[in-house]
């Protein structure tokens, strides 16, 4: 269906007095899409093929079609389901990037952990963008506010889930791509180096909170074996794995699943969230990472998963989000 906009910022109130939803979001007016049921959540799309709104509904008082605004669309994608991540294996020109859990925390609850690496493939659409994308974004649309451009994720998928522990482990399921100046996506030929495991208090997390990407915190372990009763009596996901406390790292949303790591560059622990009862941020402990990746990258269907040398001295890669 073709058709213009007649406005671009309509408020609920003013179309209808039958706000029984409360929306908030603004709407555009289309006076040509007065459609038939099935078409909301529709894309909008101009000339060059990209999206302007959502399709929402046609108010009957107005005999208009309304969209929600490209604003509240970004300002819901910058937030939504959103974590950081981290290359912790390769393999046959995959990577393996290990997160929290807990972004897919309405699948599970106390005592209900059934939850499959096909369970989530099939409810979720999953994709990670990595910095060198993020990079290459504000390269090529300089001038541009960094909380206006349009990524584009490359498609992820579950290899394993452990919700008990808030570990989850993605393998994208094609190349990480980037935009040329024309649009086109074209491979990225960065390396995307693994962050091995180890073991120390020195301390810094890395995340990608919304439009700061590679944000940093500095903080030590001030204990590494805490257990989620002593902490909170709200453990409604039923959580069962052992925790780092760091003191500083009372940080925003976005840092969950982001790698904790020491001066060598090493993995220690994997960034689960701030609890606002101890003021504190924890982050799940080595060796329940170590479990869940020996478990699950032996089973990949490539070659057999050796761990790092903790005595190796190597870089650390890139976030991966």
């Amino acid at each position: 269906m073709w058709g213009h906009t007649s406005y671009t910022d309509r408020t609920y109130d003013v179309l209808t007095s039958s706000k029984f939803k409360g929306y908030i979001m603004k709407l555009t007016e289309f006076p040509e899409f007065d459609c038939v049921d099935g078409f909301s959540g529709g894309p909008i799309i101009n000339g060059d093929s990209q999206c302007i709104v959502v399709f929402h509904a046609v108010m009957k008082d107005a005999k208009s079609g309304y969209a929600i605004c490209l604003e509240d669309i970004r300002a819901f994608l910058a937030t939504a389901l959103e974590n950081t991540g981290f290359v912790v294996h390769n393999c046959n020109n995959s990577i393996y990037i290990l997160t929290t859990a807990h972004v897919v925390d309405t699948m599970y609850k106390e005592g209900v952990h059934q939850v499959s690496a096909q369970d989530l493939n099939t409810t979720f659409l999953l994709g990670v963008i990595g910095t060198h994308h993020e990079a290459r974004l504000k390269e090529i649309n300089s001038g541009q506010d960094v909380s206006q451009l349009l990524r584009s994720y490359c498609d992820a998928q579950v290899v394993a889930v452990d919700t008990q522990r808030d570990l989850l482990l993605l393998e994208p399921t094609g190349p990480l791509c980037l935009q040329d100046e024309n649009g086109v996506f074209v491979r990225c030929a960065a390396d995307h180096l693994v962050v091995p495991m180890a073991k120390d208090d020195d301390s810094l997390l890395q995340g990608w909170t919304p439009h700061r990407v590679n944000s940093t915190i500095w903080g030590h372990a001030s204990y590494t074996d805490r257990t989620y009763d002593v902490l909170t009596s709200s453990n409604f996901k039923g959580y069962i794995m052992k925790l780092t406390e760091f003191p500083k790292f009372d940080c925003t949303d976005g840092f969950s699943g982001g790698p904790v790591i020491n001066r060598n560059s090493q993995c220690i622990a994997v960034f689960h969230a701030v609890m606002k009862d101890a003021k504190s941020g924890y982050a799940i402990c080595l060796e329940d990472i170590r479990a869940f990746l020996a478990t699950t990258l032996e089973n990949l269907p490539t070659d057999e998963y050796e761990e790092e040398d903790e005595d190796e001295d190597e870089d650390g890669g890139d976030d991966d989000e």
